[in-house]
């Protein structure tokens, strides 16, 4: 029988294989491109797709609302059909772009070389920036930034910017910011600003010129080219400086301003007004055109007491102050006033009781006495004090406690104020006795360097002020602070509990040092907004909202607030003295530092009277921010944990 031979299968030769791999390599060669063209259609597809539907939403909004001028505004409309920043980041090869003069998305395969700045692209790192496209802050920079296309910082504060010309010239350049300072360095372009600033530096711009549409809170220092206040637009103070020989300076004014030129600026400057209330100093009326012109306020200059009286009785609406000098009465302006202060200080003295009257009525408890406290200015009309010199040290110090009472509308900027009446102690620290703690409280005393009435409105900007022994600034009706320092020296002593800033109204407090030897803030009625504030306090809290004087609310966004004896912050006081009703506090961020000095101080504590009832009650939410205490157990705390500096971080 025979046996059958198995067939053994040797492989692939090698000429088989060679075959088979030169048929891979040949399929490999026709579809691999053909999937990457198939990949990079879908992606494409995707992105034409999603420009369309971004173009059809801004259309919409348009048709509503006007334009988008900035890139901000463009994201807003693209927010409201559900596509957010991210959605901006292309599939394909091409950039999804903002084209500022159409506003709408297109899709560029590179970045043009001419006029690049007109579209917006969304900048997530350092790198992105200075690519030739205007850029959308989507991160967090590393201190200042240089551009050299337009910028919109997005959702990030306090960022200083300088813009460069770019390599094409007539550039007409978009920047919007959030605070900090802008610097203009472009003799070619065009700029317009939105948003706000800190202060504005144009070192050099086109005669197309910078435009303002925005909020400068300081000023504005020009050097060189044209700028214009838009309608829209804010800026207190325009100081033209140093301006050299060949250039020149234009200033339009479409909303009020006050207008300053140095001597060596003053013949290369020219003014066009084209509203009221716009004040200028250091040019001749020659150099000042436009529809409000006749209307343009030219200053007085006053160096002594008299000469300010008489100033004031013929309704000057313009006062610069030429020199230091003291003044003996109280000034009732009931007509429209800017005083300039120029570096110089108006002495307020023996307006009112002196200090050693106080002192002498309190231990004899005089029945006869009369207690005189008038401010150096009452103020039923529209006044505004304002420095405008660079020391801005210029301002009011008071040998009494009060320097401004105001009724009507009161705007303060960039000068120094102190009132300097001790009234709760006496002068060597001495506390009072129950009896004469009533005898003083039954004086009548008019408190707070500022005091705003229930029917003034009271904005406060880059202020430094000083009191002695009671409130800087006491507010009854609609206040702002933007930026300053604050002290307050008030001793803690029977019937001296005044706490620097204190609100009864309606008040914003946006930035700036509030510092208190018995408190910084009281919220004592009213509502009460604090963003980015450094708040300290020595004997009591960074903090205080007790409903003394009515209903007391108080939101705290941001900033810094500690205290050296007691809570960072208190909401509600079963023993204030006063109506003793609700109170409260929401805080969404911030760091809040209680005293470990004197015991375990809460950072934030919420007064609830024991036994019950309502009087002094306080209530407090927490959304965010860093404690240096547990606050689990709070409203508002979801999560409370430690970190490595020792903080609780709420809600991380």
């Amino acid at each position: 029988m025979k046996t059958k031979k198995v067939r053994v299968r040797q492989g692939f030769t090698i000429v088989e294989l060679v075959i088979v791999i030169g048929v891979i390599g040949v399929l490999t060669a026709v579809l691999i491109p053909t999937f990457v063209n198939l990949t990079n259609k879908a992606k494409e597809a995707a992105d034409e797709s999603l420009v369309k539907n971004l173009n059809t939403q801004l259309a919409m909004r348009r048709a509503e609302e006007g334009a988008n001028l900035t890139m901000t505004q463009a994201l807003a409309d693209a927010l409201d059909g559900g596509y957010k920043v991210e959605n901006l980041t292309p599939k394909g090869n091409k950039d999804i772009v903002w084209n500022q003069e159409t506003d709408e998305f297109i899709q560029l395969e590179a970045v043009p070389t001419e006029n690049a700045y007109k579209y917006w692209t969304v900048a997530k790192q350092a790198s992105d920036l200075n690519k030739g496209y205007s850029s959308y802050l989507y991160f967090q920079p590393e201190g200042d930034i240089t551009v050299t296309a337009g910028i919109d910082v997005g959702e990030y504060s306090d960022i200083n910017v300088t813009y460069n010309k770019g390599t094409s010239p007539k550039h007409d350049v978009r920047i919007r910011t959030r605070g900090g300072s802008l610097t203009i360095n472009a003799d070619t372009d065009t700029v317009s600003h939105w948003a706000e600033l800190d202060d504005l530096n144009v070192e050099a711009v086109a005669g197309a010129s910078y435009h303002e549409y925005g909020t400068v809170k300081k000023k504005a220092v020009v050097n060189e080219g044209h700028i214009v206040i838009e309608n829209t637009g804010k800026i207190p103070e325009v100081a033209v400086k140093n301006v050299a020989a060949g250039k020149t300076v234009k200033v339009t004014a479409n909303a009020s301003t006050l207008i300053t030129v140095d001597t060596a600026s003053a013949e290369k400057t020219a003014v066009v007004a084209n509203s009221q209330d716009v004040y200028v100093s250091g040019i001749a009326a020659e150099q000042i055109s436009g529809s409000q012109a006749s209307k343009v306020e030219l200053p007085t200059v006053v160096t002594n007491e008299a000469q300010l009286t008489d100033a004031l009785a013929a309704k000057k609406a313009f006062i610069n102050i030429g020199a230091n000098f003291d003044v003996n009465q109280t000034y009732n302006i009931a007509h429209k006033l800017l005083i300039d202060f120029k570096g110089y200080t108006i002495g307020a003295k023996l307006i009112g009781t002196s200090q050693a009257d106080l002192k002498d009525a309190i231990d004899a408890m005089d029945p006869e006495f009369v207690f005189v406290n008038t401010p150096l200015f009452n103020n039923s009309s529209t006044l505004t004090l304002t420095d405008s010199s660079d020391s801005a040290a210029g301002g009011v110090v008071s040998d009494n406690n009060t320097v401004v009472v105001n009724s009507g509308t009161l705007s303060v900027s960039n000068v120094t104020l102190s009132g300097n009446l001790q009234i709760h102690s006496y002068m060597s620290g001495e506390g009072t006795t129950d009896a004469q703690d009533t005898y003083r409280n039954g004086l009548g005393i008019k408190r707070g360097v500022i005091r705003n009435e229930s029917n003034g409105a009271l904005t406060i900007n880059s202020v430094n002020l000083y009191t002695k022994s009671d409130y800087g600034v006491l507010n009854y009706g609609q206040a702002t602070i933007e930026g300053g320092t604050f002290t307050s020296d008030s001793s803690y002593t029977r019937g001296g509990y005044a706490y620097c800033v204190t609100n009864n109204g309606e008040m914003t407090i946006n930035g700036g040092t509030i510092l208190g030897d018995h408190g910084a803030i009281g919220g004592n009625a009213g509502h009460l907004v604090i963003n980015n504030v450094t708040a300290k306090a020595k004997q009591f809290y960074g903090v205080y909202a007790a409903g003394e004087v009515g209903v007391s609310s108080v939101v705290i966004n941001n900033g810094s607030f500690e205290s050296e004896k007691q809570s960072a912050v208190l909401v509600g006081n079963k023993s204030d003295g006063g109506l003793g009703l609700p109170a409260d506090v929401t805080i969404n961020n911030g760091v809040f530092k209680g005293s470990t000095v004197s015991g375990s101080n809460a950072a934030v504590r919420a007064n609830k009277p024991s036994g019950g009832g309502t009087y002094g009650l306080g209530f407090a939410t927490i959304n965010g921010g860093k404690y240096n205490s547990d606050m689990t157990g709070v409203e508002g705390v979801e999560t409370c944990t430690q970190g490595s500096d020792g903080l609780w971080i709420v809600n991380a």
